[in-house]
């Protein structure tokens, strides 16, 4: 983003949706970063900021994925391995070949969970408030962690030093 460029121009320059940029109406870059609680669209951003660097992204969404590991039956090892994976081939050291089966593994694992909690789930209003509070808690959380390891959504840390 150039100085001249106010916020709201860039997310309008880069096509962000009509909520984004709502929210982010009369706040700095600097200020949206510090206060947004959507991970999704700090991600977003960041993406299209540095399209060539994505690899920090990548870490950082693995960052938040581990998050959904403690719901994930013991035993099951496929979402685990996938983020590792998605890890090394962020840094480089895995394959799109080896990244893609890992993927799959872990949404088979994903499907596999799905059929049994929808068998288990009555789908009413309650249900899918109370999941729609729960899925922006964690956006919520997840920012926190994008922000922790990509404090300045301008100038992205060496892939070296990110965990």
């Amino acid at each position: 983003m150039s100085d001249a460029e106010t916020l709201d121009a860039m997310l309008a320059r880069l096509l962000a949706c009509d909520d984004a940029r709502v929210w982010s109406k009369d706040k700095s870059l600097a200020e949206a970063w510090a206060t947004c609680e959507r991970a999704d669209w700090m991600c977003w951003l960041l993406v299209r900021l540095h399209p060539y660097t994505a690899g920090q992204v990548r870490l950082a969404l693995c960052a938040c994925a581990e998050t959904a590991l403690q719901y994930i039956p013991a035993g099951e090892d496929r979402p685990r391995r996938a983020i590792e994976v998605a890890r090394l081939y962020a840094r480089g050291q895995a394959t799109d070949q080896q990244l893609a089966a890992a993927g799959h593994a872990a949404g088979a694992a994903a499907w596999a969970a799905a059929g049994h909690a929808a068998r288990d789930v009555a789908w009413d209003a309650a249900g899918h408030a109370a999941g729609a509070a729960a899925g922006d808690a964690a956006l919520r959380d997840m920012a926190q962690i994008v922000r922790r390891l990509i404090p300045d959504p301008e100038h992205l840390p060496r892939i070296e030093d990110m965990p």
